[in-house]
This record gives structure tokens, sequence and C-alpha cells, in this order.
């Protein structure tokens, strides 16, 4: 190491291949003398300042290093420490503003700046600082910026370049030190375009661009930032500082964004189209709407219901649409409680939006989350109209078969009423050969055969309509299978059959229920058991077993060994008006509606109803009730058909001259006094004239009917023709024999209900509480006394 003596205060030891700063203009090297300048030799005029400048190499020869690009001049010690850190601050922030580095990087820089800035400073105060540190400090700082950086000289060529810059070249720094971009570039188009532009720098322009290339070496595509500026180097020679900011990896995850949106936007489109395609086939209004309630989505019904393109009801609210205001509000307020985590559902009757027209509609709403989160109401409106339009339909078809029903019923049962009765009067008449006996029982089994009959249909006819009513009453179990079971154990005994019931000992002797119904049960079955066997047995099993709540189901089988059913025919066999084939009805009769009936009476008693048969092996029907346990009941007394105690005076309003043929026959024959009033306007005028003890009224008569003239005999009479006693008990015998039909008679002010063909035995005990109720009022006198 030597020490130049052209600069006495430089003691720092220099290379032997550097050029000393202080001989640069005379071309001393310490290579080629090591002796003192001449004393001619002027000094650096201290009070001027230092003198920097670029040293260019000949034209065409590569520089060595960018070690020379700097030349100082010697430095006072009082000027030293400020210019440097100027210099270097201005170094520094020119890299920054040119490169155009993102911020933490910039940050980072100047923090290293702002450090070693001082440190250029820290020597003695005789020491100086020369170009070789300089340089080396510039090129440590831009080696620690991990982008790209360049500076060149006028004519294009390197004069410095950082670590980033080499490495993106795979060539080291010193081998590109002079080259120029025609060296470098991979296509002459490439280092044209660079030439270009470094030549715009050079007259004053910046250069600032995204450029969309490939790397030089390996030709990979990249994105990267390239930036130019001009700048004067410390001898006012121009310079081109550049920076390449590597932005690859940001356009690639901005790539991916843009198609990860890409294929979002499609996915919502492919959603949103399947969705709308999805309501669209559902035909009825079906709509999606947001926290405002404004439509989102409509279906194809939707529009059609409001007469609308989808386009003019997407973005509209219901006061956008609604003929009355006062809905739409009503409309908002459930929105919001559907939001609000309720739901809506409704059946109502409102005006058409558009055509002001009545209509059914039930709705319904709820709300759920759309794919952004957000909340949404959907809902839909189902019209019901035709449905309830259909329903008035049936109800009134329902009710003109009803009224028809009655009408027939009342129409039939008057002349067989008349048939029974006289048919039972005669088999009471003295001195009846056999063979006439036995004419008037088969005369007298046919008319009650019609009566089943007819029965059935009312039956029927109450149950398809809903009308059908079960009592809850206390009976015992073994009276009602008695009562249903006597005719058949005498038909089965007369065709050679045996007849059979079991009852197991756990069922118990009392159960609570309708023992009418149960009876109706029983009877279809075994009828059908006994006409459908004409060899073997008959045989009615009942069980029971625990139930819910404290009730019990009561099983039965009626099993028989009659002609069987075949499996096609069983399917049909419990629906209306079916039998087995046709010629079950040519050989052995029936409407078919028994077993229909015995489904539905089974089903609406809480049970079912089942079937197992083979052809030629007979039939086994199983149902079962739900039924409860019930309480000791005492039978009632069977009243027998003998005159009662005391004899009355009744009034029988009756147009049909064979019932009143038979009323009369069965009052005279229990010792009573019978009058007949052709209508109720003439019963009225009766019960005007004088006294009697007993009222039974026919519903249908001319003029005025039974119910009319019951109200005008509570009400006092008719003008002019005041009852004498409006309290009297009235009956009604009537041929309408619906539930409904009692119901009407009793709120018209009669007191009891009578359904004919007329029962003997109930018309008996009738009479028998009329007189008991005379008696408790003190009313009976010698009037009433029986004719001896």
């Amino acid at each position: 190491m030597n020490t130049c003596s052209s600069w006495p205060r430089c003691s720092k030891p220099t290379p032997i291949s550097t050029i000393c700063p202080a001989c640069a203009n005379c071309g001393h090297s310490i290579a080629a003398s090591s002796k003192k300048p001449s004393p001619a030799a002027p000094l650096p005029n201290p009070e001027s300042g230092p003198t920097l400048r670029a040293i260019k190499p000949a034209r065409g020869a590569p520089l060595k290093s960018g070690r020379t690009l700097l030349a100082g001049a010697r430095m006072p010690p009082a000027w030293r420490l400020p210019v440097l850190s100027l210099l270097a601050a201005l170094l520094l922030a020119s890299l920054l503003w040119l490169l155009a580095l993102p911020a933490p990087l910039s940050l980072a820089l100047a923090a290293l700046g702002a450090c070693a800035v001082p440190l250029l400073g820290r020597r003695g105060p005789h020491e100086q600082i020369d170009s070789a540190d300089m340089q080396h400090f510039v090129q440590r700082l831009i080696d620690a910026i991990p982008q790209p950086i360049y500076v060149k000289d006028a004519e294009a060529r390197f004069l410095m370049v950082n670590e980033a810059f080499a490495h993106e070249r795979r060539r080291p720094a010193s081998e590109l030190i002079g080259l120029s971009s025609f060296d470098l570039s991979p296509s002459a188009a490439m280092s044209q375009t660079i030439n270009d532009e470094d030549h715009a720098v050079l007259a004053g322009h910046a250069v600032f661009k995204e450029q969309h290339t490939t790397y030089p070496v390996t030709g990979e595509e990249c994105y990267r930032l390239v930036s130019k500026r001009l700048c004067q180097a410390p001898n006012g020679q121009p310079l081109i500082i550049g920076a390449h900011v590597d932005i690859t990896s940001l356009r690639q995850t901005e790539a991916g964004l843009q198609q990860a949106v890409a294929r979002e936007s499609l996915q919502r489109e492919r959603i949103q189209t399947w969705m709308q395609r999805l309501i669209n086939v559902i035909p009825q209004p079906v709509y999606v709407k947001d926290a405002n309630s404004r439509y989102l989505l409509v279906n194809e019904a939707f529009c059609n219901d409001r007469m609308l393109a989808a386009a003019e009801l997407l973005g509209k609210t219901p006061f956008d649409l609604a003929r009355d205001p006062a809905h739409a509000r009503k409309v908002m307020a459930e929105d919001q409680e559907v939001l609000n985590g309720g739901k809506v559902y409704k059946e109502e009757l409102i005006q058409h939006p558009v055509t002001g027209e009545p209509r059914y509609r039930v709705i319904s709403k709820g709300s759920c989350p759309d794919a952004d989160g957000h909340p949404v109401i959907v809902g839909a409106n189902f019209d019901i109209t035709s449905w309830r339009q259909a329903e008035q339909n049936w109800r009134q078809a329902s009710a003109a078969k009803s009224q028809f029903l009655a009408a027939m019923s009342h129409e039939i049962r008057t002349p067989l009423s008349g048939v029974i009765g006289s048919l039972r009067l005669a088999l009471r008449a003295p001195g009846l050969e056999d063979e006439a006996r036995s004419y008037i029982q088969t005369g007298l089994g046919s008319a009650e055969s019609l009566l089943a009959i007819i029965n059935d249909i009312l039956d029927f006819s109450k149950i398809e309509a809903g009308q059908l009513r079960l009592e809850q009453i206390d009976f015992e179990l073994a009276t009602t299978v008695r009562e249903a079971t006597q005719s058949f154990r005498d038909s089965a005994r007369a065709r050679g059959l045996a007849f059979e019931t079991s009852i197991d000992p756990q069922v118990p002797p009392f159960l609570k229920g309708d023992p009418t119904r149960l009876r109706q049960i029983l009877i279809n079955l075994i009828g059908n058991a006994v006409k459908f066997t004409e060899r073997g047995s008959v045989t009615l099993r009942l069980r029971c077993s625990p139930a819910p709540e404290g009730s019990l189901r009561l099983f039965g089988e009626v099993e028989d060994s009659g002609v069987g059913i075949p499996p096609e025919a069983q399917e049909r066999l419990f629906q209306v008006f079916q039998q087995a084939d046709l010629t079950t009805t040519r050989r052995f009769g029936g409407t078919g509606l028994g077993l229909a009936i015995c489904r539905q009476l089974v089903e609406a008693m809480g049970g079912s109803i089942s079937l197992r048969s083979q052809p030629g092996q007979g039939s086994c029907f199983s149902f079962d009730l739900l039924l409860a346990p019930g309480r000791s009941t005492v039978p009632p007394e069977e009243a027998p058909i003998t005159p009662h105690s005391h004899r009355l005076r009744i009034l029988c309003a009756e147009d049909v001259r064979v019932n009143q043929l038979i009323l009369r026959g069965q009052l005279v024959h229990m010792g009573h006094e019978v009058e007949i009033a052709e209508n109720g306007r003439a019963a009225v005028q009766a019960l005007a004239q004088q006294d009697y003890d007993l009222v039974l009224m026919d519903g249908r008569m001319p003029e005025m009917d039974g119910a009319e003239a019951s109200r005008a005999i509570r009400a006092g009479g008719l003008p002019g023709c005041a009852v004498r006693n409006p309290s009297i008990r009235i009956v009604a015998v009537t041929a309408n024999a619906s539930d409904e039909d009692r119901d009407y008679y009793l709120a018209a002010g009669m007191d009891d209900f009578l359904t004919k063909p007329l029962r003997e035995d109930a018309l008996h005990t009738i009479i028998k509480d009329t007189i008991a109720g005379l008696a408790t009022e003190g009313r009976l006198n010698a009037r009433h006394a029986l004719r001896q």
C-alpha cells in the first residue's frame, strides 16, 4: 500500500490501481510514481469547495467497474460531514423517488441511509473520504434493494447495477458494466424499444410504465414496472437511473382473483337461472324479497297473476303494486314479522290486485339468508278459489242430495209404515190360520228388509256428509251382542247352521261408547256371514287389550264356512255399492253398502277392519274399536204391548189414510181414545175446542206442517183460535228420520221424536211416560179411568 503525496492531508492507504482524486487532471498514478508532485502543481483551494466529476472512458471501451464513477477532491474538515451527508441524502432520496418503490421498502432504505450517513463522517479531523468509499457505499445501498436497479451513462452503457439486476441476468455484475441494451436484450425489437426510452429520458422525459414481457434469460412470462429518470452526475454529465419492479406475482394473484370472480359470477348466474327455472315450473305465484320488501325474484305464475313482466316487478314493493294501501301496510308488517324469525301461513279472502275479483288464497312466508348472508323473504300465494268454489258446489250438491234422500225416505217410509203396521196388527188378529199367519210373517219380513236397506242408504249419506254422530254412553256388551244376534240365531238354526258367540272373560261386562253403531256393525257382518253360508257354522269372537289413557281396544271376528271371496274381489269389497260379483246381487240380494258402512263406522270409532278369505273355505272379517271401560247400567224394563193403566185422549195429526188406521189400531189396542186431524191447522183448531192429553204430530202435512203447528200451539194458537193447553205434550211421529230432523222438530217445540215405521214398544213407552207426567202434575181424573 502506498500513500499519494500529491495530497499531503490524505493519509488513507490507497490501492495501487486506484487513481488518486487529487491527480485526476495531471494523470499522476501511484503505480507510475511514488514521488511527491512538483511544487508548481497548484493545490486545491479549500474555499472553492470540492471538485467532483465523472471519468469518461474512451468511446467503445468497456468500463472496468462502477468504482470510477465518482472522483473527489481535497475537502476541508469543516465541510466534510455536511457535504457528504447532503450528497448521500440526495442520492438516497433520488433513488427512492426515481424508482417509485413501495412505501415499506422506501422507509427501510431511508432508515438505512439515515443510519449510514453519520457513519460517513466518523473519521478523524484530518481524514478524507475518497471516491472508492463513496462508490462502495452506493453499491451496498442499491444491493440492499431486492428489485433490479441500474445506472447508465449518456451512451446507454451500464455504469452500475445491483445484485438483483445481475441475478436476473444470470451474470456477475462485473460482466455487465459497460454493456448496452443491444448486448443484453433477447430481441432487436426489445433493444430498440429500450434505446428509444433511454433517448427519451436523456431528452428530459421520464419513463414509468407497466411492461408485460419475459425474463431475459429464462424466457418466462413476467410483469414489471419500469421506471427511468434523468440524473446529473457530480461532474454534470447526464445519467440514466432505472429500476424494474417485478409485479408478476401481483398480476398472477390479480388474474387468479379475476378468474375466481368470473367463476363466482358465472356460478351465481347459473344458480340464478336454475332457481328461476325451478320456480317457473310451480303453477302458483312464488317470489323472493329483500329486507326492504323489494322483489328480487318472481316466477312466471307471479308475473301472470300480476299481468306484468318480470322486469316490471323486480325492485318494486307492495306499495307499488297494491290496489289498497291498507293491504300493502299489512303485507309489509308481515314481512317484518318474518324477518324477525316468525312465519306466516294463513288463508285469506282478498281482492285480486289487478282485476279486483274476490279470490281465496293461502299465504305462506318464511325467511332465510341469501348467498351473501343477507336475510330475504321467500313467499308463495296459492290461489284456492277454484277449490273453495268446488267445495261450495259440493256442499250445495250434498245439501240437495240430503234433501232428496230425506224426501225419498219420507215418501218410502210412509207407505212402508202402513205395510209393517198393518201386518203387525194382522198377526194379533184372533183365529188367524197358520197358512195366513205364514203369509203375513213373510210379508212382514220383506217389509223389514226393505226398511233395513233404506236405513243403510240414509246412514251412508250421513257418513259421507260428515254428519255421523257417535254417542258416548255406558252399555252392557252382552246385551248389545244378544240384540244383534237374536234374529240371526233363528235364521241360522232354520238353515241348519251352527251359530256360536264367544266373549273373552277379560272383556269388561260394561263398556262406554256407541252401542247402536256397534250393534249395526255386528248386524252387517253377521248378516253377511249367515247369508253367504249354506252349510257349516258362523262364529262371533270378542276380546280386548289395554289402550293408552285408560281406554281399551275391542277386537272382534266374524268367521264363517261359506263360499269365500276371491282375492281380486277383496280389494273393492269395502267400497260403496260393491259386491264380490254381479251374481251375488242376483243370488243373495243387497245394496253393496253394508261393508262400506262398516268400514266407515269402524274408522269413525278409532279402529280398522280387514278380511282374510279363500274361495270355498269361508271368510273371516276382523275389526277393532277404541272404547272405554263403562259403569254398570240397569237395563230398562221391556214394556209389553198391553193396555196402559189410564185411558188418554190422544190427538193424531196425520194426513195419510193408511197411517191413520195403523195409529188408531195401535192406540185403541193400548186402551186410549183417538181423534184424527188431517193437517197441522186442523190439529190447532181441535186443541182449541177441547182438552187432549197427548198430540202425535206428523212432520209433513198439507196446508200446515207439524213444525209450524207446534210453534203455533206453543204460542197459544192461531189468530182467533186460542188453544186450551199450550203446554200439552207433543210427540213427532215422522218419516224424516235423521238427527237433523230430530233437532229441527225439538226446536219447534215438540217434546219427543218417533220415526216411521212406528215401533209399538217405543209408542207404548212414550204414552207410559205421559201418564206418569200427568199423575205427577195431578191432572188425572175420572175421565182417564179405563173402561171396563
